[in-house]
């Protein structure tokens, strides 16, 4: 065929890489091309860049029109367009002939084509077949080629290449079979070999439309042509009464016994349908069982992609079925040790039988968001399944691998479809890898590590993390959206810092990123490390891989770790150990928030959020109090003490979790920080330092002699009339409540201020009533507007509305004004800046003298 002049309208560029590779066949054949397309340039960005230096192409994006399905030679539709389209119908009422990419290729070749179609099944039969047939060409002639619904790669190109006697193995979906209908072809070689509920939702419930969509692999072949298929589905084909044309090839229900790596008896089945077709191509019986033993499988197909700490990972991305999943789950499970990821966009698919079988080999189901899972929710909650939500694929291996133990598996099998939270099934796999592979990373030594970035390097941990590195010899970096004290402080320390994020930070010498968990998957710097290849891990992931090298004290609770993890460190030290610290504050004497040491132990402050601290397996676990907080992540209380507990249980042999009830009883000296609340926490500090071996005399000196960390009750100056000025990070408010209770035991006559600044909408939506309860020791309350953090503004709540729930309590938005207002306080008043944001600023612009 001639299509130089053709005037074709191809609809449907997508990202895949088919409809690229047809429109570039075509413009580099001379037709005059409109490609439409409802994606927008920007979303569609990746794939014009690869048609830049084609001049024949008018791109119509974001819209379809009807004027571009008229006075055209021919329109291309992609297979996922239905036939009812209005804009397909405009241009049959104007006899335009409407192709498709793989029917339209089958009409114009001389090549023989093997059709393989199956509601699941059909990829690893086809390349399956594909493999075998490369083995029987070699040394002659013949060339195979693969064709249809191949990932990247389009068919009608194949014009070029395939000539008579080639094979072309084609993998047909009933979309692109309703084109070979339409045209009224049959390869010369039909494979089917499954058939269930799918595609639901593109067929409107209709299975029959379905079935005849895929019945068009065999329906229009000629006599002396082959299908290959099972009794399962000829019983299909018998109840609809559709007559087979060419030579009935038909496997038992039984099994096959073929020896190759592949899991599972559907995978046998597979197999032996691409056997099958192999025999109808007359191809040796040793050539056919050399080729099956050495097929290794598909990328996304029950592909097993690593094995960590005892832990098997299997990529099943391409179950997009609750079948699908149920065979994976079936070929794996030999007890209940499966941890499955699964969920997605909804295709409407009687999921009770899978979510009935889930008990039965999953410890744990983690939940990928989307309108399938929605629907599916409340079936799952009555089952007795361990189930937890994420939000990401990140999340989602993350929380997998903190279920999951030696000798368990991680799947991921979705059972839905992936539109939605990714682009499709291949960047799902692909996403599941890359998070994956950061987990694989952190658990291999960052002591080889030589040139790290560090993305979010101004965070109080990751700052930390990125002085240990620096110390030990590894050219360090940085980036983070704004200057501050700590990144000033990291520049003189010799650590370049760069403000705001770019991808050009992250170059290709570089062996490690380590990132924030406020780092969000689209970050540039981030995804530039993927692209690259670069070993990518979390603060916590990072964190949790440099500890395993020490004895590490790790001191966890929703309030006072960090209060409490500087006055165990000062233990350590008084005792001569040298620990090596990071703290999630600055000591009061040195400014900093690390201790290089140079003994065996690490006292490190874990942080709940988002199960961070799972990442670490304490010697000794201290575990100050448990709250509700965080419910932005937790589900309750119970949830959270759940995580918890789990971090006990990776307390190591021989070590020890110390609670509240341990140290009660402990007699503690005279402190220089006030309050009840670090009375409680050198309690704690003093039963880590017993656990330890260091003796209480020591222990209770070094106590003695604490001042205390940055931003808890740290006194910065005087304003210039004379009051006291304080800042503290208390943000919770039983923190608050212990803050001024301190303070009004210190200054039971003085007038006291508190200025508040909330932080986040969910913290202080949740606790609006609480907080409004906590200011009981202040004498005036000052509320400022929220701190935002990692969330969006939320309209139903705000810092004037928990002023007005305060009986002293009054709401300032302009900063400005509320200074003007504060520095004119006077001797007798105490004022304290309290919050988890950026509000120590206004506490550090008050004073006229400093600290």
């Amino acid at each position: 065929m001639t299509w130089r002049g053709k005037r074709i309208t191809v609809m449907g560029l997508g990202l895949l890489g088919r409809g690229i590779h047809v429109t570039k066949f075509l413009a580099e054949e001379g037709a005059e091309l409109i490609v439409t397309d409802l994606k927008t340039k920007e979303e569609l960005e990746p794939s014009l860049t690869q048609l830049a230096g084609c001049s024949n192409i008018t791109y119509v994006l974001g819209e379809h029109r009807l004027e571009d399905f008229v006075n055209r030679d021919m329109v291309i539709k992609a297979a996922g367009v239905p036939l009812d389209s209005p804009f397909i119908a405009e241009a049959k009422k104007h006899n335009i002939p409407v192709e498709m990419d793989a029917s339209l290729f089958a009409r114009l070749t001389e090549a023989t084509l093997v059709g393989v179609t199956g509601t699941r099944g059909k990829s690893t039969t086809t390349h399956a077949l594909y493999e075998i047939l490369q083995k029987a060409s070699e040394g002659t002639a013949r060339r195979i080629y693969l064709g249809g619904n191949v990932r990247g790669a389009a068919t009608l190109p194949l014009l070029r290449e395939a000539k008579r006697g080639d094979i072309v193995v084609m993998e047909l979906d009933s979309w692109q079979l309703q084109g070979f209908g339409e045209a009224g072809l049959s390869p010369h070689v039909a494979v089917f070999v499954t058939f269930m509920p799918d595609h639901m939702n593109y067929y409107r419930g209709d299975m029959e439309q379905y079935f005849a969509d895929k019945s068009c692999v065999f329906r229009f072949q000629k006599p002396g042509d082959h299908f290959i298929t099972n009794k399962t589905i000829l019983e299909e084909i018998e109840k609809r009464r559709i007559p087979i044309p060419g030579i009935l090839h038909l496997l038992p229900n039984t099994e096959y016994l073929i020896k190759s790596p592949l899991l599972g008896e559907h995978n046998q089945m597979n197999l032996a349908h691409a056997r099958e077709a192999a025999r109808a191509l007359e191809v040796p019986e040793s050539v056919i069982e050399t080729a099956l033993q050495n097929f290794k499988g598909l990328p996304g197909r029950l592909e097993r992609i690593a094995d960590i700490t005892g832990v098997t990972v299997y990529n099943d991305t391409n179950a997009t079925t609750p079948d699908a999943t149920h065979a994976a789950l079936k070929a794996l499970g030999k007890e209940k040790n499966i941890i499955l990821i699964m969920g997605g966009a909804d295709k409407n698919l009687d999921m009770s039988p899978l979510i009935k079988n889930l008990g039965t080999y999953c410890k744990a189901v983690i939940l990928l968001p989307g309108t399938g899972t929605s629907r599916i929710r409340p079936a799952l909650a009555a089952e007795n399944i361990t189930l937890k939500d994420v939000e990401s694929m990140r999340e989602a291996v993350t929380q997998a691998f903190h279920a999951a133990g030696a000798g368990d598996i991680v799947l991921l099998s979705p059972a839905f479809a992936s539109f939605g939270l990714f682009k499709n099934e291949y960047d799902r796999g692909d996403q599941f890898n890359n998070a994956v592979k950061m987990i694989d990373i952190g658990n291999q030594s960052l002591s080889k590590t030589r040139r790290v970035h560090c993305i979010g390097i101004g965070g109080i941990g990751l700052s930390a993390l990125a002085r240990l590195l620096h110390h030990e010899g590894n050219k360090v970096s940085g980036s983070d959206l704004n200057p501050s004290l700590i990144t000033e402080a990291l520049e003189r320390e010799g650590i370049r810092v760069f403000t705001g994020h770019n991808a050009a930070h992250v170059t290709p010498d570089t062996d490690t990123v380590i990132y924030s968990v406020a780092v969000s998957d689209d970050n540039p710097e981030l995804r530039r490390a993927h692209e690259l290849g670069i070993a990518a891990l979390t603060y916590p992931q990072a964190l949790g891989e440099v500890t395993r090298r020490y004895k590490t004290i790790a001191i966890a609770g929703t309030h006072g770790k960090t209060t409490t993890t500087a006055m165990v460190a000062r233990i350590f030290q008084k005792a001569g150990l040298k620990p090596t610290v990071i703290l999630g504050s600055l000591f009061s004497e040195e400014k900093t928030n690390f201790i290089h040491g140079e003994g065996v132990y690490f006292i490190v402050e874990a942080c709940e959020y988002q199960r961070s601290f799972l990442n670490l397996h304490p010697w000794i676990l201290v575990i100050t109090n448990i709250e509700t907080e965080h419910l932005d992540y937790y589900r309750d209380l119970a949830d959270i003490q759940s995580a918890f507990d789990e971090l006990a249980a990776q307390v190591l042999p021989g070590g020890r979790v110390i609670r509240e009830h341990d140290y009660a009883q402990d007699e503690v000296p005279p402190l220089r920080v006030i309050g009840e609340h670090n009375r409680r926490n050198a309690q704690a500090a003093l039963a880590a330092a017993r656990a330890a071996g260091i003796a209480g005399d020591t222990a209770r000196a070094a106590l003695a002699e604490f001042t205390g960390t940055w931003r808890r009750q740290e006194y910065k100056g005087k304003t210039k009339h004379g009051a006291l000025v304080y800042d503290d990070y208390a943000h919770h408010p039983t923190e608050i409540k212990a803050t001024l209770a301190a303070f009004r035991g210190k200054f039971p006559e003085e007038r006291i201020i508190a200025v508040f600044q909330p932080h986040l909408y969910s913290r202080t939506k949740q606790f609006m009533n609480d907080f409004a309860e906590s200011f009981g020791d202040a004498n005036k309350v000052i509320i400022m507007p929220i701190y935002a953090a990692r969330e969006k503004n939320d309209p139903g709540v705000s810092g004037e509305i928990l002023a007005g729930k305060i009986k002293e309590g009054e709401f300032y938005e302009n900063t400005e004004k509320l200074r003007t207002l504060l520095e004119k306080e006077g001797s007798g008043t105490i004022i304290i800046a309290l919050g988890a944001g950026d509000i120590y600023k206004l506490a550090e612009s008050l004073t006229h003298d400093s600290a």
